[in-house]
């Protein structure tokens, strides 16, 4: 059973931490954020025994929370609700907190009190939001990160120099073939950096090697320049950045490039630049997607 969430408004900027045991004003009676239903194409021709599944599609996930508000006064309650109707506004996205899990729904209806004296009036109040998350997957609060191009800081304080020996602040590391691991439960889409280095750097590139699909931006960064590609299914983008200023760069992809999703398990990425490889940081994030993710509480 699920015993402690938080739910945050991103519109409002506000969050609204519910608990069975730990919070006080605004209390949680139960959290059901339901099943995600599948639907499986088929055909089957004569004398076949069963189906042939050649495709799937999934619905949307319902959320369902129930909760009550403590209150001391008249004043108070009304007040309180007076938070809750703002923050369940229908048109704002919502975020579920859950362990290290999140989930993003919008409010199906306005939330609805209690109609018996016993479970409204000037001390508790029991409430319930029904919700209704378009994509149904759950997702790491943090992105898992890999870089497999950086500078690594090698100056360590307190700092004691031996005469004429040499000191080091910092190691450059390149590993142009690295694995990154998507440990959800489907393929998930990435964000790749390309970071110009102190120098130019011509047409930066990151394949995935077992699929043998590439994205290529056909650009020359300059020094400083950054260029953000974001594969994710809803949000696929290529972003440039110099100097503060973003710009819409999608004009700079290969006409061949791919929008590469990494498989669940392992994954064999490279990149590579046509010139200044040496100058080139790369990143690569990703937030695995689950099905479900209930633990224990």
């Amino acid at each position: 059973m699920v015993q402690d969430i938080k739910l945050r408004n991103n519109v409002l900027k506000s969050d609204l931490p519910l608990s069975m045991v730990d919070t006080e004003n605004y209390i949680l009676d139960s959290v059901d954020w339901g099943v995600i239903e599948a639907s499986h194409q088929e055909y089957k021709y004569i004398n076949q025994y069963g189906v042939t599944i050649v495709g799937h599609t999934l619905g949307t996930r319902d959320v369902e929370i129930k909760g009550w508000v403590i209150a001391s006064t008249d004043a108070e309650m009304t007040e309180m609700k007076k938070q809750l109707n703002r923050f369940f506004n229908l048109f704002h996205l919502i975020t579920l907190y859950y362990s290290s899990y999140a989930l993003d729904f919008y409010c199906q209806k306005t939330i609805r009190y209690g109609t018996e004296e016993k479970e409204n009036n000037n001390v508790i109040c029991h409430w319930v939001v029904d919700g209704i998350a378009p994509n149904p997957f759950f997702k790491k609060v943090v992105d898992n990160v890999y870089e497999p191009s950086k500078v690594v800081g090698m100056f360590h304080f307190p700092f004691h120099k031996k005469k004429e020996e040499n000191v080091v602040f910092g190691r450059i590391i390149n590993t142009t073939t690295f694995m990154v691991y998507n440990t959800g439960h489907v393929p998930t889409g990435f964000r790749v950096t390309f970071h110009a280095r102190g120098g130019s750097v011509a047409n930066p590139t990151i394949m995935h090697v077992g699929k043998q699909k590439f994205i290529k931006i056909n650009k020359t960064l300059q020094p400083g320049e950054t260029i953000v590609v974001d594969t994710n299914r809803g949000e696929r983008s290529v972003t440039g950045i110099i100097n503060g200023v973003r710009t819409n760069q999608f004009v700079s992809k290969d006409i061949e490039s791919t929008w590469i999703m990494l498989d669940v398990g392992r994954n064999v990425m490279h990149y590579d630049a046509d010139s200044g490889i040496d100058l080139l940081d790369v990143t690569l994030e990703l937030n695995d997607m689950y099905e479900e993710v209930q633990e224990c509480y």
